[in-house]
């Protein structure tokens, strides 16, 4: 699952793998979580811009 947002130097382009962690993106004080590989992401969802399915 594609998660598509802005940062500070141009468009970025996640994938959520299928395992477990990777289908979950909780939302929190204006902030996007999820976990993409052994990395764990904090976007803020002003900056996202697509989540596809």
């Amino acid at each position: 699952m594609p998660v598509i947002y802005r940062d500070e130097i141009g468009i970025v382009s996640v994938t959520l793998t299928d395992d477990e962690l990777g289908r979950t993106i909780d939302f929190c004080d204006g902030y996007a979580y999820f976990t993409a590989g052994d990395q764990d992401y904090r976007i803020k969802i002003s900056a996202l811009v697509q989540i596809q399915r």
